[in-house]
């Protein structure tokens, strides 16, 4: 296990949830160790192989070979103790299946499993990651507490703020396992900056330059276009595909579509903390390019709780910035939140900094709390540079930090992240274990193939 994996204090509620949510998880694992089936077939056998990283509360993920037809209910069992573990089929054209290493896996050590083929299960196996739509939002809970919501419809600015900031498209709240939201929407300083977000500023498209991050130039816009098919709820995870709509708005108001993003967002069932994981796919909506110009901020960005904000707070780090004094001094800076990115840099001085992962985190009620965004290496310019705002809490990864490019008509602009979502204090062995799991993940090996 991870250092500082499960060392992480929690309150009262904390300790309830999760111990309901370790109840729940021992609930199926029972189903699935005394549930029989009127026929039961081994179809694949295989190995997991840990590699130079210890494993537990991996997601992993398997193709299937294209000899296996079987489309019966699966489960996996782990050879070495029999105890089945719940398997989740993943959406999609290739058939390809979804587990999680929970028993701890150490690095340099293997372990094989069976999946099996049921007819039927006596016992149903229970959801435990459900995503639930309605008129306005996805919502995504594990084990039924609360984990985060994307907002199809959209927000209304609250009241004291212009019209102009309402919005769809975007991802708030975001809880952590104590049931508290960790992310903002509307803050009164920046009240275009809604909680899980991503937006360029600086661009151009034919003869204009939509800013599609700052609203108040009511230049650009960003909403939700359509949903992508159903949420998946499962065993293993829920996910959500969602369309979002770039525009670019004339001065009359007329609205010409610039980019078509996807979505994908993964929410996986996992104990201690929360893990989800969104996949956007940017492309031209028609055969006009889009060039995202050189800026020091813009891309997937993150704004925290506004208990992580105060004005008096912002004008004593600014005053404090500005006398620049040694990083002695500025490191004893009263802060209600900090940073803390993959090369160890913080609040004041790892903004403009490429790193693999950033922790924002702060006390929410008087509780240490907070969430790493991780930057998969694929990604491009990763790792990338980020902009740590040093006043407020808000970073974002911004990859045009390091000069122009251009998302062309016909291709696509990937981005993917990971996102971990924990009580208690930020360390960085924590979020170096779920870095090792996105970056560098088990090795699957199909051992035989048994299909009926």
């Amino acid at each position: 296990m991870a250092a500082g994996l499960h060392a992480l204090p929690i309150d009262s509620k904390g300790k309830h949830t999760a111990m309901k949510r370790l109840t729940s998880l021992a609930l199926l694992l029972g189903l699935l160790s005394i549930s029989h089936s009127s026929a039961e077939d081994t179809i694949v056998e295989l190995e997991v192989q840990a590699g130079e990283f210890a494993r537990e509360h991996t997601p992993v993920f398997l193709q299937l070979p294209d000899e296996v037809t079987d489309d019966r209910t699966l489960v996996m069992q782990r050879v070495e103790d029999k105890r089945r573990v719940g398997v989740q089929r993943v959406p999609g054209d290739k058939p390809t299946i979804a587990w999680m290493i929970e028993k701890p896996l150490p690095a340099g050590v293997s372990r094989k499993y069976r999946l099996i083929a049921l007819d039927r299960l006596v016992d149903r196996v229970p959801t435990m990651v459900t995503a639930k739509q309605d008129e306005g939002r996805i919502a995504v809970s594990v084990l039924g507490e609360p984990v985060l919501t994307y907002n199809h419809a959209e927000v209304a600015s609250p009241d004291g703020i212009d019209a102009v900031y309402s919005r769809s498209g975007y991802i708030h709240p975001i809880y952590n396992p104590a049931g508290q939201s960790v992310t903002g929407d509307f803050p009164a300083d920046h009240p275009h900056q809604h909680a899980l977000f991503l937006a360029w500023v600086n661009t151009s498209f034919a003869d204009s330059s939509p800013d599609f991050w700052n609203q108040a130039g009511k230049n650009a816009t960003i909403k939700h276009h359509k949903l992508l098919g159903k949420p998946t709820s499962g065993s293993v995870f829920a996910s959500f595909n969602v369309q979002l709509e770039h525009a670019a708005l004339s001065a009359d108001g007329k609205s010409t579509a610039v980019l078509h993003e996807n979505w994908q967002v993964r929410i996986y069932r996992v104990k201690g903390h929360f893990l989800f994981d969104l996949i956007s796919r940017q492309t031209c909506a028609g055969d006009t390019p889009l060039t995202i110009k050189q800026h020091h901020y813009g891309g997937l960005a993150i704004r925290g709780s506004q208990q992580w904000y105060s004005d008096e707070n912002s004008a004593v780090l600014q005053k404090l910035i500005g006398s620049k004094p040694a990083a002695a001094e500025l490191a004893k800076a009263p802060l209600l939140r900090n940073y803390l990115t993959s090369e160890g840099k913080t609040w004041f001085d790892g903004n403009q900094t490429a790193a693999r992962w950033v922790d924002m985190h702060g006390p929410i009620d008087g509780k240490p709390t907070g969430m790493t965004v991780l930057c998969h290496p694929d990604n491009f310019r990763s790792p990338q540079k980020v902009r740590l705002h040093p006043t407020k809490p808000y970073f974002c990864f911004a990859p045009m930090s390091d000069g122009d490019f251009t998302i062309e008509a016909g291709m696509f602009y990937v981005s993917r992240y990971r996102f971990f979502v924990h009580n208690g204090a930020a360390t960085a062995a924590a979020s170096e274990h779920v870095w090792n799991d996105y970056a560098h993940p088990p090795n699957v090996l199909v051992v035989n193939i048994t299909d009926k």
